[in-house]
């Protein structure tokens, strides 16, 4: 299982956000569920529909992880072949990003951020699909 630290190495190398957070115990859940040849691109902390959480952007998938509680972390993942849109909703200093998604009629709103940040996540969660499919089609 990969650390905390190989995480914060990837990030770096991926001028990704969310080195900071190798700490954090939802950082580290993350490690039980990327794939060996999966890298993470970027973390940061918001909120999600109203709850605080730790979402990833890694090579293949969005992960949405919960924060710790007794029970533990609940950890969504998507597959960046479902996200259908992403928007990003900014003013000055705060920013949101709204992703809707190909299977199911909903949209997921992540808030709580900078506008910085949200505008850096959600470049690199755009770049990280476009290479996903590039792959995909050079796959094929």
């Amino acid at each position: 299982m990969r650390t905390g630290e190989s995480f914060q190495k990837q990030i770096a190398h991926n001028d990704g956000l969310g080195q900071e957070l190798r700490e954090k115990s939802e950082f580290q859940v993350l490690g039980n569920y990327l794939f060996d040849n999966e890298q993470l691109l970027s973390v940061i902390v918001c909120l999600v529909d109203g709850q605080l959480n730790l979402v990833a952007c890694s090579t293949s998938r969005l992960f949405l992880v919960s924060q710790m509680s007794a029970l533990g972390s609940k950890v969504r993942r998507i597959g960046l072949e479902d996200i259908a849109d992403l928007k990003l909703v900014t003013d000055e200093q705060i920013g949101k990003l709204i992703v809707s998604f190909y299977s199911v009629n909903t949209e997921l709103l992540i808030e709580g951020i900078s506008s910085v940040k949200a505008q850096k996540f959600g470049q690199q969660l755009v770049t990280a699909i476009q290479n996903w499919t590039l792959n995909l089609k050079n796959n094929i």
